[in-house]
């Protein structure tokens, strides 16, 4: 039996991570002849044991840390760094990126963890950095994981790829620096996005890496049903306009990498004023739902006491998996999005969108299914997010109930993620385990 781990964060809370996991889990059950035996590395390894307690997938903890923490489903790395570090220490490191050159043995200081890590590898026939924007230095401690990870693969003879991830930012000296040297022990790298892919190669040395763009697992999502309940709209039954809306804690602090307070409370304001709007002028009523759950239920929260009462809203409390989200999606009209991964089951479903581009990988996954004019940049003054809202919902409301050209899209895209699982299998198959 081949075996095939997989490595990434996968937190409960995030819906987002279940969706990557299972659309790539998904595609390597069905692309596989033989049964493969999977071994996810989890950040949050109690939290990853719950989203996969139906199968027979094992979960071990991917760093020292989240081992420690096995009886806590919702503990915080950061937090746990923090503790480590004092906060003093902290700050300085923040203000000079370069210095957790001199923090990185602390990670590498549990040896029996490492050694069970590295007789992990050593039965493995690949292993995946699995989805995700995970290709990025935003968070410093996890660039040397990505590294340790590497390193044990060179020396255990173990193949290993990033498959299907977003990247960037890669703008510090020391992330550049152990990307390049995880990258000497990385047989490919495919990306979700073209974005992503021209990022790594400027930025990276790929000379001996191959790269390919792919697109993001989720996609490929087991939505256990037939083809033709997949397309079926289900419409709710009502005269009013039904519009699903995602929001993200944005610049929020406690959530946000960099928070600015004055940033979040004017994005509240702002969504208020333009979810006012299109109410009034659509005769619209309004559902919040989350895919960061309950992350996401706070902007929503807020949102609820400073609109006005006669505005028809309401908070779809219920945490969904990503099969419940694509049909539940359906129902609506349209959808106003932030998230990726609310805009990508959004698009599965067929629904029409708006997107707001919290992010740049929100803006790439517009323009790679062809309406770019759909995401609209929240940097932007209040001014134009609202204008540009209207202006996306009436092109959105010129598709007549489903995404032109639907189907065919879809198809294309899921057709170019599968390049990593046939990447994937290539690498499986070869009797080569350095497959350069």
């Amino acid at each position: 039996m081949k075996k095939i781990g997989i490595y990434g964060l996968y937190s409960e809370q995030s819906i987002g991570d279940h969706y990557i996991l299972d659309g790539l889990i998904n595609q390597i059950r069905s692309n596989f002849e033989e049964k493969v035996e999977i071994i996810v590395f989890s950040y949050s390894p109690c939290s990853t044991r719950a989203l996969l307690s139906n199968t027979n997938i094992s979960v071990m903890s991917a760093t020292p840390i989240s081992s420690s923490k096995s009886k806590d489903q919702n503990y915080s790395e950061e937090r746990e760094i923090r503790s480590i570090i004092k906060q003093k220490f902290k700050k300085i490191l923040d203000s000079h990126p370069n210095l957790w050159f001199s923090v990185d043995p602390i990670l590498l200081s549990n040896f029996n963890f490492w050694k069970k890590i590295h007789n992990k590898l050593q039965g493995l026939d690949l292993f995946v950095f699995g989805g995700g924007n995970i290709l990025m230095d935003l968070y410093p401690y996890r660039v040397f994981y990505h590294y340790i990870y590497s390193q044990l693969c060179g020396i255990t003879n173990t193949p290993a790829m990033y498959y299907s991830i977003g990247a960037g930012p890669l703008r510090s000296v020391r992330g550049r620096f152990y990307f390049n040297q995880t990258l000497k022990n990385i047989d490919y790298i495919t990306t979700r996005d073209k974005e992503s892919l021209q990022l790594v190669e400027h930025v990276l040395n790929t000379e001996n890496t191959h790269t390919e763009l792919a697109a993001d697992p989720a996609l490929c999502l087991d939505l256990g049903e037939s083809k033709s309940e997949h397309n079926m709209k289900r419409p709710i039954e009502s005269d009013t306009t039904q519009i699903a809306v995602s929001l993200v804690p944005y610049y929020k602090k406690g959530y946000w990498p960099d928070p600015e307070q004055e940033i979040y409370h004017t994005y509240l304001e702002t969504m208020v004023e333009a979810l006012t709007n299109i109410s009034e002028t659509r005769d619209a009523s309004l559902t919040f739902f989350a895919t960061n759950h309950p992350t996401d239920l706070e902007p929503a929260e807020q949102i609820l006491k400073r609109i006005d009462d006669d505005v028809s809203v309401k908070i779809l409390r219920d945490k969904l998996t990503g099969k419940e989200l694509v049909l539940w999606l359906k129902k609506f009209d349209f959808a106003l999005c932030t998230r990726l991964h609310s805009l990508i089951p959004t698009f599965v479903s067929g629904t029409p969108f708006v997107a707001y581009a919290y992010q740049p990988k929100v803006q790439y996954f517009c323009s790679r299914i062809g309406h770019p004019s759909q995401a609209i940049d929240l940097s932007q003054d209040s001014d134009r997010i609202i204008d540009q809202t209207q202006q996306a919902l009436a092109t959105a409301e010129e598709w007549s109930g489903t995404i032109p050209d639907h189907n065919q899209k879809l198809n294309a895209l899921r057709s170019s993620a599968n390049k990593s699982v046939q990447l994937a299998k290539a690498i499986v198959d070869s009797d080569q385990h350095d497959f350069r």
